[in-house]
């Protein structure tokens, strides 16, 4: 019995101390929070040059630069009670015009995420703590057959994404500016006869966006001599780079 006892009280202690134990507090500069900024007048501004195929038949290619700015103007509580961050979206043709404001998305942050809805599409950027070749499904809010449109031809973008941590230490030139220790995420790598799909996006820590670059291709041309810019018939290549942040 009093073996018993004894055990039944060494629990009892063991119990005791593992409550009274103090749980360490969570150090967020680790998490990853800063490559992301958000705050009331963060604005960031872009060169976007972009390659425009189609429509299926033609062998037509545009190629513009443009320039896009979004700036987080206002900030709202949604039915969930979750902050929610409102960016106002303008565009110009020419560094030398005036912006034009085109259309508003927002970005809602925790310590396990940052969602940001763009034209009514749910994309997970980030998930904390930001480490090395953590995975996860960026595109889970959105409806897999969810297309844009390209010179008037619907193209289902967002399918076969996954969204990893390629790197936390590439480094980015971008005219005159050099980063170093830039977060490189993986978004979509995926490539049949017929379509090819590739998302990038890099951010740098207390800046936010610096660059991205994405392939939407299609094609009907089924010659694997001929390269993915010389075969596609319908989409875009993309690439959008900072000029200018706060």
């Amino acid at each position: 019995m009093k073996r018993i006892l004894s055990i039944s009280a060494a629990i009892s202690l063991t119990i005791f101390f593992a409550c009274e134990k103090k749980t360490e507090p969570v150090d967020l500069e680790k998490y990853g929070l800063e490559y992301y900024p958000v705050e009331i007048g963060k604005y960031w501004e872009y060169s976007v040059d972009s390659l425009l195929y189609g429509p299926v038949g033609h062998t037509g290619v545009d190629s513009t630069t443009s320039y896009l700015r979004e700036e987080i103007v206002d900030t709202f509580r949604n039915d969930k009670n979750e902050l929610v961050y409102r960016l106002d979206v303008f565009a110009r043709s020419s560094d030398t015009l005036g912006w034009d404001l085109i259309n508003s998305s927002f970005i809602r942050k925790d310590n396990s995420s940052l969602i940001k809805t763009e034209n009514g599409l749910h994309f997970i950027k980030l998930t904390f703590p930001v480490t090395r070749y953590s995975n996860w499904n960026g595109n889970v809010l959105i409806h897999w057959k969810s297309a844009i449109v390209i010179k008037g031809e619907e193209i289902a973008a967002f399918d076969n994404w996954n969204y990893i941590y390629e790197s936390l230490s590439d480094k980015l030139d971008i005219g005159p500016k050099h980063w170093d220790d830039v977060l490189t995420v993986n978004e979509a790598d995926y490539t049949a006869f017929d379509n090819k799909r590739y998302s990038v996006a890099q951010y740098v820590k207390n800046v936010g966006p610096v660059y991205r670059e994405q392939w939407f291709l299609d094609t009907q041309i089924y010659d694997e001599r001929l390269t993915w810019r010389e075969k596609a018939q319908k989409g875009m290549i993309l690439r959008m780079k900072l000029i200018q942040h706060n």
